[in-house]
Protein backbone atom coordinates (compact mmCIF):
# COMPACT_ATOMS: atom_id res chain seq x y z
CA UNK A 1 0.00 0.00 0.00
CA UNK A 2 1.46 3.34 -1.05
CA UNK A 3 1.56 6.08 1.56
CA UNK A 4 2.48 9.72 1.09
CA UNK A 5 4.00 11.75 3.92
CA UNK A 6 5.34 15.29 4.05
CA UNK A 7 8.82 15.89 5.43
CA UNK A 8 11.27 18.77 5.61
CA UNK A 9 14.71 18.04 4.19
CA UNK A 10 17.38 20.76 3.89
CA UNK A 11 14.73 23.44 4.32
CA UNK A 12 12.46 22.11 1.58
CA UNK A 13 9.01 20.64 2.18
CA UNK A 14 8.92 17.35 0.28
CA UNK A 15 6.13 14.87 -0.36
CA UNK A 16 7.48 11.34 -0.16
CA UNK A 17 5.47 8.41 -1.47
CA UNK A 18 6.38 4.85 -0.77
CA UNK A 19 5.62 1.77 1.27
CA UNK A 20 6.20 0.92 4.91
CA UNK A 21 7.69 -2.46 5.67
CA UNK A 22 7.60 -3.77 9.23
CA UNK A 23 10.86 -5.18 10.47
CA UNK A 24 11.31 -8.37 12.43
CA UNK A 25 13.47 -9.58 15.27
CA UNK A 26 16.51 -11.75 14.73
CA UNK A 27 16.38 -15.49 15.25
CA UNK A 28 18.87 -18.31 15.04
CA UNK A 29 18.27 -18.55 11.28
CA UNK A 30 17.64 -14.91 10.35
CA UNK A 31 19.57 -11.76 11.30
CA UNK A 32 16.40 -9.67 11.56
CA UNK A 33 15.54 -6.42 9.83
CA UNK A 34 14.52 -2.94 10.97
CA UNK A 35 11.32 -1.16 9.99
CA UNK A 36 11.82 0.59 6.67
CA UNK A 37 10.08 3.05 4.37
CA UNK A 38 10.81 2.24 0.73
CA UNK A 39 10.74 5.51 -1.20
CA UNK A 40 9.01 5.42 -4.60
CA UNK A 41 8.81 9.15 -5.41
CA UNK A 42 9.97 12.45 -3.95
CA UNK A 43 8.18 15.59 -5.09
CA UNK A 44 8.45 19.28 -4.28
CA UNK A 45 5.35 21.32 -5.18
CA UNK A 46 4.20 18.49 -7.45
CA UNK A 47 7.50 18.27 -9.35
CA UNK A 48 9.48 15.02 -9.18
CA UNK A 49 12.84 15.80 -7.57
CA UNK A 50 13.99 12.29 -6.76
CA UNK A 51 16.72 12.40 -9.42
CA UNK A 52 18.24 15.47 -7.70
CA UNK A 53 19.16 13.49 -4.58
CA UNK A 54 22.09 11.11 -4.21
CA UNK A 55 21.85 7.76 -2.41
CA UNK A 56 22.94 9.26 0.91
CA UNK A 57 20.25 11.94 0.74
CA UNK A 58 17.64 9.35 -0.28
CA UNK A 59 18.59 7.25 2.76
CA UNK A 60 18.08 10.31 4.96
CA UNK A 61 14.77 11.08 3.24
CA UNK A 62 13.64 7.48 3.79
CA UNK A 63 14.49 7.74 7.51
CA UNK A 64 12.58 11.03 7.80
CA UNK A 65 9.64 9.50 5.92
CA UNK A 66 9.63 6.53 8.33
CA UNK A 67 9.50 8.92 11.29
CA UNK A 68 6.66 10.85 9.62
CA UNK A 69 4.82 7.59 8.90
CA UNK A 70 5.04 6.57 12.57
CA UNK A 71 3.77 10.02 13.56
CA UNK A 72 0.85 9.65 11.16
CA UNK A 73 0.03 6.20 12.55
CA UNK A 74 0.13 7.54 16.14
CA UNK A 75 -2.17 10.39 15.11
CA UNK A 76 -4.61 7.92 13.52
CA UNK A 77 -4.63 5.77 16.68
CA UNK A 78 -5.27 8.86 18.81
CA UNK A 79 -8.19 9.94 16.61
CA UNK A 80 -9.67 6.44 16.73
CA UNK A 81 -9.38 6.37 20.53
CA UNK A 82 -11.04 9.79 20.83
CA UNK A 83 -13.85 8.67 18.53
CA UNK A 84 -14.35 5.50 20.58
CA UNK A 85 -14.47 7.52 23.82
CA UNK A 86 -17.07 9.85 22.27
CA UNK A 87 -19.21 6.90 21.15
CA UNK A 88 -18.93 5.28 24.57
CA UNK A 89 -19.84 8.55 26.30
CA UNK A 90 -22.89 8.90 24.04
CA UNK A 91 -24.11 5.39 24.79
CA UNK A 92 -23.38 5.73 28.50
CA UNK A 93 -25.29 9.02 28.71
CA UNK A 94 -28.27 7.63 26.81
CA UNK A 95 -28.70 4.70 29.20
CA UNK A 96 -28.59 2.20 26.32
CA UNK A 97 -25.90 -0.49 26.18
CA UNK A 98 -23.68 -0.32 23.10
Amino acid sequence: MTTTVTITHNGASLQVSGAYFRGYASSLEEPGAPDTFEVATVTDSGVDVMHLHDDSALDEIAALALDAYFGYQAHQRQEAAEHRRAVDAFWNSSGVAA
